[in-house]
Order: structure tokens, then sequence, then C-alpha cells
């Protein structure tokens, strides 16, 4: 997985950097720039650096005189992690921080240091700067520099904090009574460190850090609070500002739901839901969920969670949502749910009543029905998590979808591309018993056994019981084409396609198109800056030929993309791509081994869980349910439905 990857490159890079002194300067090469915005700052100001290069080299922060080994602090690749080379990057928010060894140069205090430029992973600096950081004049005003956004709250209430500091100032919880100093400090965060700006508002409870002390104010029980401002990682206070927690217990439901049709047409959710709030205290949030006069309609997840803006909240559901088969009311609860807290929900719901044209499938009879995974990682080890989920996914589609055409995977079959892991996919498929056809693109991890990237893909072909000659190859099951697309070499995990593999599949777009064929294409890379895990900020790999492929694609609106690679949950946002004029309708595929959304890749923590689709094709429109295969349900959420741009029956 491409996460785990990039870890591991980073920690090989950063133990080099540790481990020897940084080597002098050899002869300038044109192609590589490093500035600064000034050469002189005030300690917690931002250090605004600017550098030009490629992919690998990277920008690193030292001491300008060291006394013995020295370690970068703080560094980033220049072209990498969501960086364009020519980017300017404040160096306080660098992607790598390396605290453990640099624990006196966290925050940057006074100081001199010396930023530089090295080349594709090496050690050898070919430009540099020096700067050189000043302690910061004194606060005129102590306390301006700290303010919350109210004096009172509810328990769980987002409590949103603003501080202005520089280096490592710090916010501590305290309560109101307590002595700074004489008693353990609660969840406490850096004003300017940990990707906190001075000056900016934070939500206390999403950035606080918390050591295991005053587990009787960790979680903001009901209380008078203040919070301190302290000097530099001291306990010197700077202001303090005080407030007060107050007890809740459960809301009333809605006063009223109103449901509104965009007029998208039956079996389609497009509209808006407007949730009236109850006399009294607002709630902080409202679940939707389906249902019909029995409840909530069993087998699916929530549809939506949305905080309370005011007395009304309106809520627009997106054009692509389907409507689930039995559903026709939306039923909404208030909550005043937060981290830690259950029981906190409106004792009942509130209804919000579908038109009777709108409401529930009205697509006629199912044509097909196929199955999409992505990203197994399976090991060795039959009794391994990811083995166990792959299984779990194909007892489950067998169970709710038991006319499945065919069953496709979105690539990463294997976690390290050896024959025992193919071996236990084989095992896994034949234990599931009578199974349709099972199709399989190739994905990065399917690439990283030995050998030659000629052996790597016959190895793949062979261990996934494929015919075909290269790594993209299509079938046509039950009447719908599948087109499988793959990396011809190993890289730095983008996938590499040829002009041959990129001319084969316009020839075969162009026929599906000119036949009136809907055309239905797996490639495990995503391209950038469409789907759930594709975003610049989410830092994932794309396609070398990028450029190329979308030009193709843009051609045929018939074509259905599913992009894989990177995880992201199905429950994410961009999870669907509708069809533009430049671009088919794409989808993210998630995984079956474990999953990422933005949050978790943030953090560095995978969400355990299996995601895929069932696909139901019907005469005019096709219906993408997600599912998962963990919890036996069905995504509310992603379940999307398009119409078809020609024949799939």
């Amino acid at each position: 997985m491409k996460a785990i990857l990039k870890r591991t490159i980073a920690g090989t890079l950063l133990l080099c950097l540790l481990s020897g002194v940084l080597a002098t300067l050899p002869v300038m090469a044109a192609d590589w720039t490093l500035t600064t915005d000034k050469t002189e700052y005030e300690a917690g100001e931002p250090i605004l650096v600017t550098a030009t290069g490629s992919d690998y080299d990277w920008v690193g922060l030292y001491e300008a005189h060291p006394t013995g080994k020295t370690s970068a602090a703080y560094w980033y690749y220049i072209a990498r992690d969501g960086h364009s080379s020519g980017d300017t990057v404040d160096i306080h928010n660098a992607d790598y921080v390396n605290g453990n060894d640099c624990p006196h140069m966290m925050g940057i205090p006074a100081g001199e240091y010396r930023i530089v430029l090295c080349p594709n992973n090496g050690y050898d600096a070919v430009k540099e700067v020096f700067i050189t950081v000043k302690e910061p004049k004194p606060p005129e005003n102590p306390e301006e520099l700290l303010s919350t956004d109210k004096q009172e709250y509810r328990e769980g209430e987002p409590i949103r904090v603003t501080a202005t500091g520089r280096g490592s100032d710090w916010v501590g919880l305290y309560l109101a009574e307590d002595d700074v100093g004489e008693v353990p400090v609660g969840p406490w965060y850096y004003v300017a460190q940990s990707g906190n700006s001075s000056g900016h508002a934070v939500v206390f409870q999403d950035v606080a850090q918390f050591d295991g002390n005053r587990t009787d104010i960790a979680g903001l029980p009901a209380g008078d609070y203040k919070f301190v401002l302290m000097s530099n990682n001291t306990y010197q206070v700077i202001t303090e500002t005080h407030f007060t927690v107050l007890p809740i217990g459960k809301p009333d439901a809605p006063r009223s739901v109103v449901y509104k049709s965009a007029g998208k047409g039956v079996g389609r959710a497009a509209g808006t839901v407007t949730v009236t709030a109850a006399d009294g205290a607002l709630p902080f949030s409202y679940e939707l969920w389906w249902g019909n006069a029995d409840g909530r309609l069993e087998g699916y997840t929530m549809l939506a969670s949305v905080a309370c803006a005011s007395r009304e909240t309106t809520v627009t559901l997106p054009d692509h949502t389907a409507i689930p088969t039995g559903a026709d009311r939306i039923l909404v609860y208030a909550t005043n749910n937060s981290e830690g807290r259950d029981g906190l929900m409106s004792d009942k719901a509130t209804e919000g009543l579908l038109p009777a044209d709108v409401a529930g499938y009205s697509f006629g009879e199912v044509q097909k029905t196929f199955a999409v995974l992505s990203d197994l990682h399976l090991l060795s080890d039959m009794a391994h998590i990811h083995n166990r989920n792959f299984a779990a996914a194909l007892a489950d589609i067998q169970t709710v979808a038991p006319q499945v055409a065919g069953i496709f995977i979105n690539g990463d079959v294997t976690d390290h591309g050896i024959d025992s892991e193919f071996a236990a996919y084989r095992a896994i498929l034949e234990a599931a018993g009578d199974l349709p056809p099972v199709y399989a693109a190739l994905g990065e991890h399917d690439l990283f056994g030995q050998g030659t990237d000629a052996m790597r893909i016959e190895r793949f072909l062979k261990g996934t019981g494929n015919t075909a000659d290269t790594p993209y190859f299509d079938v046509w099951v039950k009447g719908i084409h599948c087109i499988f697309l793959g990396s011809e070499r190993l890289t730095t995990n983008d996938a590499e396609l040829s002009d041959t593999q990129l001319t084969w599949l316009e020839s075969l777009l162009a026929q599906d198109k000119a036949d009136g064929k809907m055309s239905f294409v797996f490639l495990h890379q995503g391209l950038k800056q469409t789907v759930a895990g594709t975003q610049s900020k989410q830092g994932f790999d794309g396609v070398e030929q990028e450029d190329e492929l979308r030009a193709i694609l843009e051609k045929h609106p018939q074509a259905v993309l599913f992009s894989g690679h990177s995880h992201w949950t199905l429950q994410s946002q961009d999870t669907l791509l509708p069809a533009t004029s430049t671009l088919p309708t794409i989808l993210s595929t998630a995984a079956t081994s474990v999953l990422w959304d933005d949050d978790a890749h943030r953090s560095g923590i995978s969400i355990k869980g299996s995601q895929g689709y069932c696909v139901y094709v019907y005469e005019k429109q096709i219906v993408f349910a997600a599912r998962d295969f963990v919890t036996g349900e069905w995504l509310t959420n992603s379940l999307f439905v398009i119409d078809t741009a020609c024949d799939v029956t």
C-alpha cells in the first residue's frame, strides 16, 4: 500500500541523515534554486522557502554551526507529497519533522540555521541559504493573544481557540482554580507547530495533545476552565482566558423535516432536506437515515451527518445519489453526540416523506450484475486479516448478488508480488466454491517480486490465472466489456503505459462507441485530481502518461473508469466523479484490505474495513452499490445511479 511505502522511503532517508554529517558543497547546478523570503526572522515567524527541483530532491533545515553530528530538524521533498517545484513552503510546516534527535530545534528557536537543497535522496547539498532567528519581541497587550469564540459551551461542543505566539509557545487546559506549574496540565497544543499557525482559530479538541495527565478534565466535562498561553516550552505564563462547560442531555427531535426533489427522476435522491429544530437549545447535529413505515431501512448505513447550523438547517443531496429500494421517507434524529459520548440522540426521529414519483428504484428489471473489488494485498499467511477480508467479501457477494456475472479486481492482488501470495489468491478463490469469472488488473504491489519487469508481469498473469501475454487485456463477460490496463514496468508507483497500450485502448473504446456499447475500464493507479485519494493534498502517485490517457478518455463518454490504489473509503467525499465534458464517469474503488481517509492518512493509522461495489445494470441506468463486506451493510452515501450512454445489455 502506497502510504506505507512512502513512510518507508521517508524513514530510510531520515535514518541516513541521522547517521552522518552533511557533506560539503559540490559544484552548483543551474537546475536547482533555493531562496528564502528574507535572512532574519523572529522566533515563530514563518520562514518561507522556495525551491526548484524534481521528485526526490529535498530541502532540509540544519543548525548552521553544529558541535558534532547533525540532523535535519525539518525537511520536505520539493516535488512530492503534494508539493510542486517552485512552491513556497513555510519550513515550520515541512512534511517531515525530526523531534527525537533535534528536540532543541523544535519550533526553530533563536539561533543560526542552514537550509540546504540535496538532489535525488542524496546527502550532498547543491544549494544552501543561511538564516538567523532572533528572540521575539515581548507582546504589548498579552490579554489580546488568547481568546475563545464563546464564554459558555455545552459538553462535547467544539471549542474554538485563537492564540498568537512564536516558536514553541503553547496553550494548556486547566481547571479555573488550578495553580499553573503546581498541578499537571490537561490537553495542550503548540501555537505555531504541528500544523497550527499563530493567530488562526483551531478547534481545541481536534488539535490538542494529551500526555496522560488530568484524566479528570481530558474530555472537558461540565465545569469552569481556563486556557493558559505559555512561552516557548516553559511554564512562563503570557496570558490566560476563562470559560465554562455546561452539562447537556438528549435533544428533542426536530420540529419538521421537508424533502424537496430537484426533479432528476424516479429513484434519484437529488434535492434538499430542510430540518427545523425543536424549541429550546439547538442540537449539535442531525443524523439522516433512509426509512419506511417500519423505521430505518434495514441493512443500510446512515445517509448523512450534518452540523446544526441554525434554527433551520438545509442539507443538499447530490445529483447521482440513488434512493434504496423500500425507502419512502427520510428519518432525521437530533443529536448531541460527540466523541466518547453515546446515548445523546433524540428518542425518536422526525420524518420527511418522499414524493410517490421519486421513491425507490423503478429502473425496470436488472439485466446484469457484477462486482468490483480492489487492493486485496494478500499475504502468504492465510490467517492474515487481508486474506480473511477477501474470503469474506467473496462470500458476501455470493449472498447478496447470487446472479453476479463476474468479479473484477482493480489491482494490488498481492502485497509483495511473490509466488506464495498468488498461491494464496488462488486458494481463496477455490475455497469460495462456484464463482463466476474473476479477472484482476495489475497493481504496483504485484510488481514487487524479484526479477525483470517481464518476469514480474508473467508471474502476475500466471498467478491470477490469466492467459494474456501483456498486463493489458480485455474480456467480454455476458455482454459486459471489461478493459484492464496495467503498468508495463515497476516505477516509483506510477503506472507506465506504453504507446502500444494506449493505441490499443483507444481502438477498443472507439469500436465500443461505434457499436453503441458501454466500456468498463480498470486501472489501478488514479488520474490526479479526479476522485477520492487522487487529490494533490493526498499525495498519491498516478499515471506517467496522464495527459495522453485523458485525451483518449475525453472522446469516450460511454466509458466508466474504476480507480484504485489509494484505499480511500467509499464514505469519502468525491468517491464518484460524474461524466464531464473532458472525462467519463470515474469511481474510486476503496480496498478489501485496509482503508484510509484524510484524517487517517494524516495520523498514519489505517482504518479496519473491507469495501467494494455490486454493480447493477438496467436497460437505461447503472447503479453502483457500495458495500461494507465486514458489517454486511450497503453504504448509503455511495449508492450511485448514472444514465447509460449506450447499450450494456
